[in-house]
């Protein structure tokens, strides 16, 4: 029978007492702990029921595995269905390049180790990274955003960039720690932008050449807990 891990909000994996990974029906097991045919058919039932790796310790094999089980675009893009990635941890580089996500896709308190890459992916529902950990770079550059997209109390280690984003909804930023550069060089966003941001000392923004034009995009709050440069242009 498969038992709650003690800090886990899902019925966790039944593989050993200490992994948090949520258990996928019939197998009780995670993603992380099934194999050959399981693993295939966990995935391709993810198709249709959703992308279910709720703590579960993501290695790029694994990663691999996934993308290869999901559709496809022409382009060999992956294309992810509704996806829970909540408190994962990625052990190598993420790389989700232009990837479709067609559903909501959280994030929240997932951790990259590596790099994580999500460069020209296209988020159609909501995308949430609260409180998600970035320890390497985080590469955001050309993402479209059609749904809310979410990053408070995120903390980027190294340098993140949303150069070229395009945000269609709400996208906020609220509470976020940044210890390398955070850019959203000519990001363009439709609705509301809110940036509330603390630094280690080291941290800097850039926004130049962001386009803010929905009506309520000049709501704009950046603050540092130390004063360092800040880069704003129309």
């Amino acid at each position: 029978m498969t038992e709650n891990h003690p800090q886990a909000p899902w019925r966790t994996c039944q593989v050993g007492s200490g992994c948090s990974g949520s258990a996928l029906s019939p197998f009780g097991r995670c993603l992380r702990h099934l194999d050959g045919y399981k693993l295939k058919l966990a995935i391709k039932r993810a198709k249709t029921k959703g992308l279910d790796v709720r703590g579960v310790t993501i290695a790029p094999s694994l990663l691999k595995s996934i993308f290869d089980g999901l559709d496809q675009t022409v382009d060999g893009a992956v294309i992810v269905p509704r996806a829970r990635f909540n408190s994962a941890k990625f052990t190598g580089p993420a790389g989700f390049d232009r990837a479709t996500f067609n559903g909501h896709a959280t994030f929240e308190g997932a951790k990259f180790h590596e790099e994580a890459r999500f460069g020209r992916a296209t988020f159609k529902g909501d995308a949430r990274f609260v409180g998600a950990t970035f320890i390497g770079n985080a590469g955001f550059d050309k993402v479209a955003f059609k749904g809310n997209a979410g990053f408070d109390w995120a903390t980027f280690y190294g340098d993140a960039a949303f150069d070229e984003a395009i945000f269609s909804e709400d996208a906020r930023f609220g509470g976020v720690k940044v210890s390398g550069q955070l850019s959203l060089q000519s990001v363009h966003a439709e609705k509301k932008l809110r940036l509330a941001l603390s630094t280690d000392g080291t941290g800097m923004v850039n926004l130049a050449r962001a386009s803010l034009a929905g009506r309520n995009c000049q709501y704009l709050w950046m603050r540092s807990f130390r004063q360092r440069r800040l880069a704003r242009h129309r």
